[in-house]
């Protein structure tokens, strides 16, 4: 085995291995994706209400994690806003029993995405 093909074999292992990094799910992603689908499993089974502006905020919210996962500042910003919405019960946000776990959810991803360095 000459040592060009092993040079070669590994420079092909560290870009896959780079690019599949590149892809794995953050955690502040994680914790805005189940907090979203937190409030709208509390939404239908839970207060037993449709509000359509409370669901799209939140499918929303799921797709911004996956679109812009690199700008992280935005969506830390974007997590405490929908987490003061929540607090203060703006618009249909009031009708959601569990309402506080999911703000607490919201307001770690938003910490971890404003401190998160990548």
């Amino acid at each position: 085995m000459n040592d060009d093909s092993w040079l070669s074999n590994n420079n092909n292992k560290i870009i896959i291995s780079l690019s599949w990094n590149q892809n794995e799910m953050r955690s502040y992603q994680i914790l805005a994706i189940i907090g979203s689908l937190l409030v709208i499993y509390d939404l239908f089974f839970v207060a037993r209400q449709l509000s359509l502006s409370v669901l799209i905020v939140n499918v929303i919210a799921i797709i911004f994690m996956f679109l812009f996962k690199n700008n992280t500042k935005s969506i830390g910003i974007g997590l405490i806003i929908l987490s003061v919405v929540m607090l203060y019960a703006i618009g249909n946000f009031g009708l959601l029993r569990l309402r506080h776990p999911e703000m607490a959810l919201f307001v770690v991803g938003a910490i971890t995405a404003l401190r998160y360095k990548g």
